[in-house]
C-alpha cells in the first residue's frame, strides 16, 4: 500500500503535466467563451453616447452570458489544480496509514 501511496503523491505532483487542459475545458468551450468575450465588446461600442432600450438590452445579455461562460472556466481552472492537490494528499494519508498500521503491528523492536 506504501507504493500505491507514493505513486498517488508522483501522479498528484505532476498532475498539471499529465492530464491535458482540454480534460476540464473543451475546444469548443474556448470558441464559445471567446464568441461571448467579443459579444460584450460589440455590444458595449454599439451602444453609442446614449444607448438605446434595445442595445442596453442586448450588452447586458452580453454581459450575462460571458459572466457564466468565464465562471465556468473559473471553475475547470480550479479544478484541474485541485485535483492533483487532491492526488497528492489522498496519497500522503494512505503512505502515513501504512507507516502507522507497520508500526502498530511490528510491536516494539
Amino acid at each position: 500500500m506504501f507504493v500505491v501511496g507514493l505513486i498517488l503523491v508522483l501522479v498528484g505532483a505532476g498532475w498539471k503535466s499529465i492530464a491535458p487542459p482540454t480534460m476540464y475545458w473543451s475546444e469548443d468551450q474556448s470558441r464559445e467563451y471567446t464568441k461571448a468575450f467579443a459579444a460584450v465588446h460589440a455590444a458595449e461600442d454599439s451602444g453609442g453616447r446614449v444607448p438605446s432600450a434595445e442595445a442596453a438590452h442586448q450588452f447586458t445579455d452580453a454581459q450575462q452570458r460571458f459572466a457564466e461562460i468565464k465562471s465556468d472556466l473559473e471553475h475547470a481552472r480550479t479544478l484541474r489544480d485541485r485535483t492533483g492537490t487532491y492526488f497528492g494528499a489522498a496519497g500522503m494519508a494512505i503512505m502515513l496509514a501504512t507507516i502507522a498500521v507497520y508500526k502498530y503491528f511490528a510491536g516494539p523492536a
